[in-house]
């Protein structure tokens, strides 16, 4: 390919070759008529043929002079030129890499490639080439010059050449190799320096500035070291060439005096060939000099030629389009296995059997390391499974045209990378049509955008800079490019991970409706990583990986019912407990499922007030006492939602002591400790499970350890309590007695009602909430 580059310069090489030869001939007469014109006054000659001389020598001087400076501004055009295409077609290969090339490389790297190393070819070609056949040219002319002046004085020289030619190979040979370490270093610490420039605030933040400016320095330093070896190698060099050249001046002098006292030559034979030995010595050490540079511009090239030469990356060959156009987002994988290139040791993915059904929207659920983000890099076909096949409606990916492919894709990452572009063409960034200022803002608008876009300082015009947007910012510009697309598969990596919870709900309504395209042509498939519950819990199917796996796939009741990983994900999430809760939340927790805009609490014993259903109650306000699993029902407390309810009391077999409490504080304590012993998810699926058709309104059944423990009450009742205790059968119906009469209207238990929610009492946490207030309610009539 670097061949090719040159190939494409032909026009302008060729004329600046013949330039240069043109200018080399007319310099290697002026040595020639230089020594006519001396000798003209000691030979007497006319004083035509003198002016002859002076006329011959200026017209040579000055074709040398037009002629180089022509060649001159040729190469120089060519080196910019050269320069031009190499970084433009470098560039585009490292693009089209794959991506486990990428993975095994530093961006830092990348663009010292782009620029030391690409100056180095082009320097190379344009510069060190030129100069080196200008002199050789000489040589070779200086050389036949030298052998028809006088070819004993002309065979020493050539003798003394031949080892100076020895010295500057072994010399090039190391100065490759030398500046091929020199590169790699280079490329090391520009990226130690991008590195740590690009993330100045985390290393400002962790006062680690003296750590990285140390790292830094240990790379300046083994460059220094290089170069220092470098540097005597060249000074050996330069020593070796000089010696050469005087030596070759001195030995010129003394044996070319001895052969002119001699009369074999005459004076001005020996003048003429001391300015050609001047000459050719001269010409020789460029060559010399120019071929050493030339050796280190291959060393720092290497790579780049490397790059260059290498066969366009798999993922972005030419393949077919299905008829139409028309990708209807149904994927399936078969099989799928993947190994990455640099852990071929370590498996990413093994045996992966998914469907994803078009218009329908699918969430991955997992621990970190599941493989969670390598499955979606297989549907973006960043890679290719290394067993298996991933179809894309009934065609393997890798037969279909990856361009087309990736143009119905709608992609938001969990940290977006926005360009140093307007907001506008970031948003219509890689959009196969060119979108309307309308579709734009529509997209903006959908992803919750609009607003503070309008609100920079050019609008939509406004150039993107590190410091102007935040990150939540970022993510809807993101959001708002890929809607703009209108794809096909939508791809969204914790896409609502920044996003506050206002915002959070009118994207999630805006991704709703992108399920399907206003054409109505086709379904729109919807892949979504997330950790947050709130997300994937209305996903039509939830596939849960583990190690690479498919542990569990289904809706949100199904998975719970399996009482597997998501299930315990779920817990701990609800719990607020252990690592699967940071994993699944790493920002913020996740929001109940009723909040304070669903319901009204009262003061101590108030009113309860659905906005939506209209259904009251009683507002039961409460504290936590010393004891954990002791409620008062004094205490005007409000409760942020019905959830905090279940999560008041632990969740303990063991029931609370009541001995110390009034007979009104002990039944509601009963109560609220009923309504804690669901054992959270695992109660609220065994009841889903259920009809809740299948017994009266109202009836609960109380955990097996409750059903035969006393009621302890006000004195009036501790009697009773005792009996019942004691497993009298009278006993037990006086103290179920002594428990009723505290369990009157507008008593606390006796006025609690079941709760429905705004999505209705059927489905979710709301409807399991709403059984647990029944069964609490039963419980207390059943003591």
């Amino acid at each position: 390919m670097a061949g090719s580059l040159v190939s494409n310069e032909k026009r302008l090489i060729s004329a600046a070759v013949v330039l240069m030869l043109t200018a080399s001939l007319c310099e290697l007469m002026i040595p020639y008529y230089t020594s006519k014109i001396i000798f003209a006054f000691t030979n007497k000659v006319p004083l035509e043929v003198f002016h002859q001389h002076i006329t011959a020598y200026a017209a040579f001087a000055l074709g040398f002079a037009v002629f180089a400076a022509g060649r001159g501004a040729l190469f120089s055009v060519i080196n910019n030129k050269l320069s031009r295409a190499l970084r433009y077609r470098l560039f585009g290969v490292l693009l089209r890499e794959p991506a486990s090339f990428h993975d095994t490389q530093e961006p830092g790297q990348l663009t010292s490639r782009l620029t030391s190393d690409c100056y180095a070819i082009t320097r190379c070609i344009a510069t060190n080439v030129n100069v080196a056949l200008r002199n050789m040219v000489q040589v070779i002319g200086g050389g036949i010059i030298l052998v028809r002046l006088s070819p004993q004085l002309s065979g020493l020289c050539l003798a003394i050449f031949a080892a100076l030619w020895g010295f500057t190979v072994l010399y090039g040979a190391y100065s490759r190799h030398s500046q091929r370490v020199i590169q790699d270093v280079l490329a090391r610490s520009t990226g130690t320096a991008e590195e740590a420039l690009q993330s100045v605030r985390i290393v400002r933040t962790f006062a680690t500035e003296q750590q990285e400016q140390d790292r830094y320095k240990s790379w300046l330093d083994k460059l220094y070291w290089v170069g220092m070896r470098q540097s005597a190698a060249w000074g050996l060099y330069l020593v070796a060439g000089t010696t050469a050249h005087h030596a070759c001046l001195a030995l010129s002098f003394l044996l070319g005096g001895s052969m002119v006292y001699q009369g074999l030559i005459t004076a001005e034979q020996l003048t003429s060939f001391m300015f050609y030995v001047q000459m050719v010595t001269s010409s020789s050490l460029a060559v010399c000099d120019q071929y050493g540079a030339v050796m280190e511009a291959i060393g720092a090239s290497e790579r780049v030629l490397q790059h260059l030469n290498d066969q366009p990356a798999p993922q972005i060959a030419a393949g077919q389009v299905p008829p139409g156009g028309v990708f209807r987002g149904e994927i399936e994988l078969r099989g799928v296995w993947y190994t990455y290139d640099n852990r071929p040791d370590a498996v990413a993915l093994s045996g992966i059997d998914l469907w994803l059904q078009p218009g329908k929207l699918t969430a991955l659920v997992g621990l970190s390391g599941s493989g969670k983000s390598t499955l979606v890099a297989l549907l973006q076909r960043l890679y290719d499974p290394t067993e298996g096949q991933v179809l894309i409606d009934g065609t393997d990916l890798t037969l279909l045209d990856a361009k087309w492919y990736r143009s119905r894709l709608g992609v938001v990452s969990q940290e977006p990378k926005l360009f140093s572009l307007s907001v506008r063409d970031n948003i219509a960034y890689g959009c196969p049509f060119t979108p309307t200022q309308e579709e734009v803002e529509e997209a903006a608008r959908q992803a919750n955008a609009h607003e503070f876009i309008a609100q920079l300082p050019e609008g939509y015009n406004t150039p993107v800079t590190d410091k102007l947007l935040s990150g939540g910012q970022r993510q809807r510009i993101a959001l708002a490019r890929a809607l703009v697309r209108k794809p096909t598969l939508l791809i969204l990596d914790e896409a609502t991970s920044a996003l506050d919870a206002e915002s959070e709900a009118l994207v999630q309504q805006a991704l709703d409706r992108a399920m399907q395209p206003a054409d109505g042509s086709h379904a729109r498939t919807v892949l979504v990583i997330a950790h947050r519950l709130s997300t994937v819990r209305n996903a039509h199917n939830i596939v849960v990986l583990d190690k690479g796996k498919v542990a569990e796939q289904g809706n949100h009741a199904e998975l719970l019912e399996q009482r597997g990983i998501y299930w315990g994900l779920v817990r701990r999430q609800q719990k607020g407990l252990g690592p699967a809760d940071r994993d699944l939340s790493p920002r913020k927790k996740d929001p109940p499922m009723l909040t304070s805009k669903d319901w009204d609490y009262g003061e101590a014993g108030g009113p309860l007030q659905s906005r939506d259903s209209g259904v009251s109650g009683v507002g039961v306000g409460m504290s936590a006492t010393s004891n954990p699993g002791v409620i008062e029902g004094s205490t005007a407390a409000q409760s942020d939602s019905p959830k905090s309810l279940l999560m008041s009391a632990p969740a303990s077999p063991q029931p609370p002591a009541l001995s110390s409490m009034g007979s009104g504080s002990a039944v509601n304590s009963l109560a609220m400790y009923s309504l804690s012993m669901d054992e959270d998810v695992d109660e609220e699926m065994q009841q889903l499970g259920s009809s809740s058709a299948s017994r009266p309104s109202g009836v609960a059944t109380m955990p097996p350890s409750w059903r035969n423990t006393p009621m302890v009450g006000s004195s009036s009742s501790s009697s009773t309590a005792h009996s019942s205790s004691n497993g009298s059968s009278n006993g037990t119906s006086n103290g179920n007695k002594q428990a009723q009469q505290h369990l009157q209207p507008g008593s606390v238990v006796n006025d609690i009602v079941p709760m429905k929610s705004k999505i209705g009492g059927a489905s979710g946490v709301a409807a399991a909430e709403q059984r647990k207030v029944q069964q609490a309610e039963q419980g207390a009539k059943v003591q």
